[in-house]
């Protein structure tokens, strides 16, 4: 509303000059008189007064040179009277206004444009009043204006030549006022710009209104700069127009994106707008203010009375758009609404209806928002935004459907997809005549491509991407777009057309911010494509596709770690990674995704991740570190099961997450020691398997809990209710699940733990009756059909059918030849073989036992038949291992069956060196090398071979087992053979430090042995102390006493030490030990008293010594008893029994002994005979020595010796 405030008018009256005698006056006076009457009147605010006075005057005096003075005098009084008669005023100031020679021409000139103004506003309150004149008014109206505009020019021109500045200036607004008007903006903001750039115009009282018109025009020309330059010189906005001004500055700052500006000016308009109205009304109330300026109390009752301008109800309109534009999408509603029920006649009034349907479906609110904006589906210029929205608001409620009613969700989604195309298609008719329209189908199309994504429309969303693109509709928002399509074409399986705009994209924005979701669907796509060849069997492109997906993903994790689904990314990496079955790597990725992002499409992270960690659990704990990783690892796995089936109880997964977290338990209750913690991780497992029956009893994996539940039964001790549970896999439901025929594999696995083979047996041959036939039609499964031909074969063996076991085993390695479970078919057969040899060999030689003389030679010969068909087991098993070599190389199979063919070979009597060598070259990493370097060093130890058997036993020392950790005891033991081929070497040292590393552990079964062969390295180290040291444990540690084959040997060895160290009492005590702890059965016995009499010997107490040593001539035959018949000798010469130690002696040199022994006895006995005085035979004994042994020998330098004494006598 443009407001203007007239100055007041004051005439010059000039004072009449008195005529000193009363004289008529004259007509010329008479005027005079009468037209200053009407001017004073005027002054003094009598405007119809004045008005009466000058029509008197142009009626008696219309001629007179003052009458335009006369007219323009009643032109003002015209104006000044309420109401004002503009048309009268325009007729009385017109003759004034175009007469040059008239002295107030510009005022007249201004006054008559005023009231042509007039006329113009009062032709348009008319069409206000009667709508149906409203064209014809508008243009009278526009006709007023014209001519208003024309004057105000003139009369500004007029009082720029006078000059007159400050009417020049009011006159010049008025100008711009009418422009405006008009739709001259550009003749206006010209008009009025010397207010905002002349500085002549600085003072001018006019300057606020020129500035206000000049703001006015900029803004209309969307010059909002300038625009809100000068309206900002108008603060703080207390003028008349000042509320206009600011809500113009407020549309300035919104225009500007100063938001928080924008709505403060709006706030200050509504506020400033009522407190002007509430002055209003004050000053109303003092009506003497307003004699001299009616029009200022016109205004002020306009004021009052009238409803509020535009701008202060288009002031809470922009204001509430600023708060929805700002996300205060509650707070607008409220002021849309309420400025719908406040402005009911308002020009914005549908447009504040329609955003209040914006607000609505922002919050969410979307039954209302249906409400609100369906009265405006057709409306003339809304419509195509009204339909938008609405469908947004159908689109909401799909979203709010319940996720469970697919039908209705898609019914929804589809409801919004018809709404937006009729809002697409209103908003193209409406292209021609708004502009704006062609724009909003852009963001209408985008809206519904979108939309078509959430129906799971790809590929009709990739159609109205396309048609956006192709038409242009969006060229600022053509990027987005593009990215939008490449993921649409993706989702629609077009993965050609996907990559290409792909490409499009990177070539065209390569900086673009979407970059990372164009190069993630690119990653997907290749994802896609390795999927679809996995289904069609195509191995090797499938491992390649994954690989490549797998390469896409981490770059784009790494170029683009910000990127919105750069965890999504991570995931398709991680399934990259399973599908190549490498599960650690798979795992080390998904344990990078954070887990307040494992959500949405990311909630089956804990899933994968656990069962990743499963499978790359040790599948046994052969040592605490593996014990320890498998704890770990399935600990963790199944506490994100728990986790995951806790949060997402109804996702697809859950039945199979119970299943797996039951597995963990299963096997953590497996790996640890009995006591409660075991039975607690037991009693999850089964409680979960037991919960999927109860709540997943439709799920495909239902069997599978009920398998691993009667398996967890098994593991609780309880084998006949596992029993009892796997037999309801003969009756449906279970038996038609998957797992069916594992169930019967695992039934008749417990049966044959219960000692019920041949129950086991049946159950297998039902099975096969059951199973076969439909398992060979089944892809996935047809290699069950091996499995249970395997187990049955298993059952007849366990039942001593081995014939018919060996058949079926051969039968699967027939058929499996590519496959492990033909290798293990292919063992147990060749196992089958050798029991049967091996019993035939148990009979022929108990038959040979009990054969007579005469039967003798068959006898033989049916053992030798036996050993030779032993042998022939033997070289099946190897041929066997040849032909599984080719498909399975380093199966472990392979390596049992030449492990076996080597013990077959051992126990046929043969050569098992080649099946042991053959073991050992072609699987050098498995833990059953380390067994046979073991067994074949042992061979070659006993074989006088120890270099060869050093080097065997070093190896297995330096393995490194790739299937399981070699196991402490084997260690040890090669430990102590090791040591003991060293030892042989006499390679002492190195000897010693493999005993001391066995001997040293105190859990070692082999620490025995290590201790004692460790002294036996002291002994010959000539350590005898340290040595005895060691010895020692074995006397009077009650946990070495009974080491078989070594602690009586090991007291025996203490024995020697101590003698070696000449304590003679504790030697002698030793030996007795060792005889009273072992008794004389042992081994060592006889050694024990030769070693006895030997410390009473030293003691000098020789009879007793003679005593021990007797035994041990009457308990042994062999060269002890030569030595103690010698040790004899010795005792009794001490003694100087002559004649007892020469029997002695001659019992030594007339036996059965070794010549170096029974030398010794002729020396000695020689000695013995010279202190008798028999010469002469002492010296035939002395003589027969050198004869016996060689010349090197110490005895017959002993006797050369002795006998040369005798010559010199």
């Amino acid at each position: 509303m443009l407001v203007r405030t007239l100055p007041a008018v004051a005439f010059a009256v000039a004072a009449l000059a008195v005529p000193v005698a009363a004289q008529p006056p004259t007509p010329e006076q008479q005027a005079a008189q009468l037209l200053t009457t009407g001017q004073k009147a005027f002054n003094d605010a009598n405007p119809a007064f004045a008005a009466d006075r000058f029509r008197e005057y142009l009626q008696k005096y219309g001629g007179n040179k003052d009458a335009h003075a006369a007219r323009y005098g009643l032109g003002l009084a015209l104006l000044e009277i309420q109401p004002p008669d503009y048309q009268k005023a325009v007729e009385a100031l017109a003759p004034a206004a175009n007469e040059k020679a008239f002295a107030d021409q510009p005022l007249a000139l201004y006054y008559l444009a005023a009231a042509q103004r007039g006329q113009g506003h009062k032709e348009l309150a008319e069409a206000v009043a009667r709508p149906n004149e409203l064209p014809q008014r508008t243009q009278a109206a526009n006709g007023r204006f014209t001519e208003a505009m024309k004057h105000f020019t003139l009369a500004r021109e007029a009082f720029e030549k006078k000059p007159d500045a400050a009417w020049a200036a009011r006159a010049r607004c008025d100008q711009a006022e009418m422009e405006l008007r008009l739709g001259k903006t550009k003749e206006a903001r010209a008009t009025t710009e010397p207010f905002a750039k002349d500085a002549a115009f600085a003072a001018s009282k006019s300057r606020p209104l020129g500035l206000y018109y000049h703001g006015v025009a900029s803004f209309l020309l969307t010059d909002y700069p300038a625009a809100g330059k000068s309206l900002s010189l108008l603060a703080p906005f207390e003028q008349p127009f000042g509320p206009h001004a600011r809500y113009l500055r407020g549309r300035v700052h919104s225009a500007a994106g100063e938001k928080a500006e924008a709505a403060a000016a709006f706030d200050a308009v509504i506020a400033g707008y009522e407190k002007q109205k509430k002055d209003a009304q004050t000053a109303l109330q003092q009506p003497d203010r307003f004699k001299s300026d009616p029009w200022e109390k016109a205004r002020l009752e306009a004021l009052v009375k009238n409803p509020a301008p535009d701008y202060v109800a288009g002031s809470v309109f922009y204001g509430a758009c600023l708060g929805y534009e700002a996300g205060k999408f509650g707070e607008a509603l409220g002021k849309f609404q309420a400025f719908v029920k406040d402005n009911p006649a308002a020009a914005l009034k549908d447009d504040a209806q329609l955003r209040a349907g914006f607000c609505l479906v922002q919050l969410k609110q979307n039954d209302d928002a249906l409400k609100a904006l369906q009265p405006l589906a057709n409306h003339p210029k809304l419509a195509d935004q009204a339909l938008y929205w609405l469908g947004r608001a159908h689109a909401g409620r799909a979203a709010a459907a319940d996720p469970n009613n697919a039908q209705q969700k898609a019914q929804l989604l589809n409801e919004a997809i018809g709404v937006l195309r009729q809002a697409s298609d209103r908003a193209g008719q409406l292209a021609g005549s708004a502009p704006d329209a062609k724009a909003r189908r852009g963001e209408i199309l985008l809206e519904l491509a979108d939309t078509h994504l959430t129906a799971k429309q790809p590929s009709d969303a990739a159609r109205t991407y396309e048609a956006l693109l192709n038409e242009k509709l969006l060229p600022d928002r053509a990027e987005e777009t593009l990215e939008r399509l490449v993921s649409a074409l993706h989702l629609a399986g077009d993965l050609p057309a996907s990559d290409a705009r792909a490409a499009a994209f990177q070539q065209q924005y390569p900086q673009s911010p979407l970059l990372p979701s164009v190069l993630f669907r690119v990653a997907e796509n290749q994802y896609a494509r390795a999927e679809k060849a996995g289904k069609e069997n195509n191995a090797a492109a499938a491992k390649a596709g994954f690989a490549d997906a797998a390469k896409k993903y981490e770059a784009l994790v790494a170029k683009f770690p910000e990127f919105e689904r750069v965890q999504r990314a991570r995931y398709g990496m991680a399934l990259c990674h399973v599908a190549a079955d490498d599960f650690e790597k798979a795992a080390e990725v998904l344990d990078r995704i954070p887990g307040p992002d494992r959500t949405g499409d990311l909630a089956a992270v804990p899933f994968v991740l656990a069962d990743c960690l499963i499978r790359t659990a040790p599948a046994k704990a052969e040592d605490a570190l593996q014990d320890n990783m498998l704890r770990e690892k399935l600990g963790k796995a199944a506490d994100m099961l728990d986790a995951f089936v806790a949060a997402n109880p109804k996702a697809p997964e859950a039945a199979d997450a119970l299943v797996k977290f039951g597995y963990c338990q299963k096997r953590l209750g497996v790996q640890l020691a009995a006591g409660n913690e075991k039975n607690e991780a037991l009693n999850k497992a089964r409680a979960a398997f037991e919960r999927v029956g109860r709540e997943y009893g439709a799920s495909p994996v239902a069997g599978n809990a009920a398998l691993e539940r009667a398996q967890v039964m098994a593991l609780q001790g309880d084998k006949g209710g596992a029993t009892n549970a796997l037999a309801a896999f003969a009756n449906d439901p279970l038996a038609k699940s998957p797992v069916a025929p594992l169930a019967f594999v695992s039934r008749a696995t417990l049966l044959r733990e219960q000692n019920q083979a041949g129950n086991a047996a049946g159950v297998m041959q039902d099975a096969r009756n059951r199973f076969e036939g439909q398992l060979n039609g089944d892809t996935a499964r047809r290699d069950w059909v091996h499995l249970l031909r395997y187990h049955h074969a298993v059952a007849l063996f366990e039942s001593n059918k081995s014939q018919e076991a060996r058949n079926l085993f051969d039968q699967v390695t027939r058929e499996a030849v590519q496959k492990p479970i033909g290798a293990e078919a292919g063992l147990r057969g060749g196992q089958c073989l050798v029991a049967e040899q091996k019993a035939a060999l148990a009979d022929a030689e108990k038959a040979k036992a009990a054969a007579k003389a005469d039967q003798l030679a068959a006898a033989d010969a049916k053992v030798k038949g036996a050993k030779a068909g032993l042998v022939e087991a033997a070289k099946v098993l190897e041929r066997r291992a040849d032909e599984f070599k080719p498909h399975q190389p380093q199966g472990e199979a392979r390596a049992r069956m030449l492990y076996d063919a080597a013990w077959a070979y051992k126990a046929a009597g043969a050569d098992p060196t080649p099946a042991y060598t053959k073991l050992i070259a072609e699987f050098p990493t498995l833990s059953l090398a380390v067994d046979a370097r073991l067994e074949l060093a042992e061979l070659l130890a006993d074989a006088k071979k120890p270099d060869d058997a050093a080097k065997l036993l070093k190896d297995a020392l330096d393995a490194e087992p790739v299937d399981k950790a070699t196991p402490p005891d084997t260690t040890d033991r090669v430990r102590v053979r090791y040591g003991a081929a060293l030892f042989a070497k006499k390679d002492v040292a190195g000897a010693l430090a493999q005993f001391e590393a066995v001997a040293g552990n105190e859990k070692s079964a082999q620490r025995g042995v290590a201790t004692y062969r460790a002294a036996e390295c002291l002994l010959a180290a000539g350590k005898t102390e340290e040595a005895r040291a060691k010895l020692v444990v074995f006397r009077d540690n009650g946990a070495f006493h009974n080491v078989p084959g070594v602690s009586d040997r090991a007291v025996l060895r203490l024995g020697h030490a101590l003698s070696d160290l000449k304590q003679w009492e504790p030697s002698r005590q030793t030996f007795e030990t060792l005889i009273g702890r072992y008794g004389d059965g042992s081994a060592w016995a006889v050694d024990a008293r030769y070693g006895m009499g030997w410390a009473l010997q030293n003691q000098g107490r020789f009879d007793d010594a003679v005593n021990q040593y007797a035994q041990v001539a009457q308990k042994t035959t062999d060269d002890r008893a030569g030595k103690a018949h010698l040790q004899i000798g010795l005792c009794r010469a001490a003694q100087k029994r002559w004649d007892d130690a020469g029997k002695a002696y001659s019992t030594v040199y007339y036996g059965a002994f070794p010549a170096e022994l029974q030398a010794a006895a002729m020396v000695e006995h020689a000695r013995v005979l010279l202190e008798q005085k028999n010469v002469a035979e002492a010296t035939r004994l002395l003589d027969r020595v050198p004869r016996d042994l060689p010349a090197d020998s110490p005895w017959t330098t002993a006797a050369r010796e002795l006998r040369q004494r005798i010559g010199k006598q």
